[in-house]
């Protein structure tokens, strides 16, 4: 699979600051030689070659992304044949890789202080991207693992280990991604005499287009997601259904690469919603089952952004949504299955605004942050 990542910031860098932001391909690939493999320490020999022989930044960063990506896939057919130890080594080799993007974005450097943003602003875009993948992933492999219970107890806890560790591994990149902008800021003001204020002004507004992008950028892929789970379930898909899907993601992805990032999502969110009609032949059961794992995952995964951003959720928030699965599981286990998946989609729908909520006391830290530094200077 291909993530194609043609960013608006091409716009917005040439208007802001007189460079141009570089388009980005990142590759997601299935899983191909796995950790249970004797040949798998030859293949992982081979990248760290080609890693060692890129020798610009930029691009080691996103090459070592993609090897990323796919120690995930790796991560994910190992975790799904119940081989927990060959899990752990894909993991081990994510993590060792993104230390090495780290690395890499933190030797970004260019003369120019403007050309030396575009260059870690570009390597930005490709971690977050990246990131979002491996969440997306990692969430849907969460609700397959509760819906088969095919795991002991020791193994749901080292399953839980390896998913905790894929994504925190990105930690240390996002890390230095941010040393390296901080540094290029101050490079600027001095090349330039600009102001720290026009500085992160212009910053700030290329990264809200790039939060457009990736929001579009995430509804195509987990469209692509949705249909790839469908066929490896050996579910049928009607050629019509095909069509009329292929069709809506590609307008999808035409409407990303000419930078109409809104249309993108909908058209995106549209195809995945072409698929919705194959479900009229699932189990009612099984449908409710999943959609009701769905919405626990995404639960857990609202409160690790939380704590990640240092929110404090209150349970009043979190009202609606307890109500709303407590009363699927209630209708589930009377066997009304579709009023259950009914509920559980209700209550997928209230995390949102949850995720709001997140997001709005998120940006009033940053504003009094930026205020305590302007107070400072």
């Amino acid at each position: 699979m291909m993530v194609k990542f043609i960013s608006l910031l091409l716009v917005l860098g040439m208007v802001l600051f007189g460079f141009p932001v570089q388009a980005q391909t990142i590759t997601v690939p299935r899983a191909g030689v796995t950790p249970d493999s004797f040949i798998w320490i030859l293949d992982r020999a081979i990248e760290s070659l080609q890693l060692a022989l890129t020798f610009n930044e930029v691009q080691k960063s996103e090459l070592g992304l993609a090897f990323a990506l796919e120690r995930l896939q790796e991560v994910k057919v190992m975790i799904k044949r119940n081989k927990i130890r060959a899990a752990f080594k894909a993991e081990a080799a994510q993590g060792k890789l993104l230390a090495s993007v780290a690395e890499a974005a933190g030797q970004i450097e260019d003369s120019d202080a403007l050309e030396q943003l575009n260059d870690v602003l570009t390597a930005q875009g490709q971690v977050q991207l990246a990131e979002l993948i491996t969440k997306e992933t990692i969430k849907r492999l969460k609700v397959k693992i509760e819906i088969k219970g095919e795991l002991s107890t020791e193994q749901q806890a080292q399953v839980e280990a390896i998913l905790n560790n894929l994504r925190d591994n990105f930690t240390e990149v996002e890390l230095a991604v941010e040393i390296k902008k901080d540094e290029t800021k101050i490079k600027i003001r001095i090349q330039t005499g600009r102001s720290e204020e026009e500085i992160e002004d212009d910053i700030e507004e290329a990264e809200e287009a790039l939060e457009e992008e990736l929001d579009a950028q995430e509804e195509i892929f987990e469209a692509q997601e949705e249909l790839a789970e469908l066929q490896d379930e050996g579910v049928v898909i009607p050629g019509d259904v095909l069509s009329q899907f292929n069709d809506l993601l590609a307008q999808a992805q035409t409407a990303f690469e000419a930078g109409n990032f809104e249309q993108a999502e909908d058209l995106a969110e549209e195809a995945e919603g072409v698929l919705e009609v194959l479900e009229e032949g699932r189990d009612p059961a099984q449908e409710a089952r999943e959609k009701i794992a769905k919405a626990e995952v995404e639960l857990e995964e609202v409160i690790v952004e939380a704590s990640e951003e240092g929110v404090t959720i209150p349970e009043s928030a979190l009202s609606e949504f307890n109500s709303l699965l407590g009363q699927a599981k209630a209708e589930f286990e009377a066997g009304n299955f579709r009023q259950a998946k009914r509920l559980a989609d209700s209550a997928e729908d209230a995390l949102e605004e949850v995720e709001d909520f997140i997001d709005e006391e998120e940006e009033e830290g940053d504003d009094e942050d930026e205020e305590e530094d302007n107070d400072e200077d």
